[in-house]
């Protein structure tokens, strides 16, 4: 199952959740039901790597 941003119209506490397409979970902070699915851009497994792999990925600040 994939990971969804959700986000509590009861107490306005945004979460993540692992759930079915079709599934609102509870709220953690509240436990209201009564939640809405945010839009998020899904992270594909090449684009992951690509950001990653440029060449001053891991060496420090960069200096002016």
């Amino acid at each position: 199952m994939p990971m969804y941003d959700f986000e509590c119209k009861a107490c306005g506490h945004a979460f993540e959740a692992i759930a079915k397409v079709d599934e609102l979970p509870p709220c953690p902070s509240c436990s209201s039901a009564d939640v809405a699915r945010l839009i998020s851009a899904p992270l594909l497994k090449n684009q992951y790597k690509m950001d990653f792999k440029t060449p001053d990925c891991g060496e420090g600040p960069r200096e002016a």
